[in-house]
């Protein structure tokens, strides 16, 4: 784990029986080593599609918006300029 990008290891078991582990970051939010947590997955693909984001758990979420929001502003404006210049 990274103290500048800490990632935790999540694991959890599939529909079907199948034991998946997968590493993401926690947000905003940290996490006790054992504490149970809300996984979404994509079941066809379950280890490549894993995030602890959930309705408890949205600082996964949160984070890529703040990442996002503002470069799509920029541009927009960006644009908008260049279509009204």
């Amino acid at each position: 784990m990274s103290y500048s990008h800490p990632q935790f290891t999540f694991a959890f078991r599939t529909a079907d029986g199948r034991i998946v582990e997968f590493t993401d970051r926690p947000g905003l939010f940290w996490f006790e080593e054992g504490a149970p947590v809300r996984v979404c997955y994509d079941p066809a693909r379950p280890g490549r599609r894993a995030t602890v984001a959930g309705p408890d758990t949205w600082g996964p979420v949160y984070v890529q918006l703040l990442l996002c929001v503002p470069p799509a502003m920029i541009s927009a404006a960006a644009l908008l300029a260049l279509t009204l210049g």
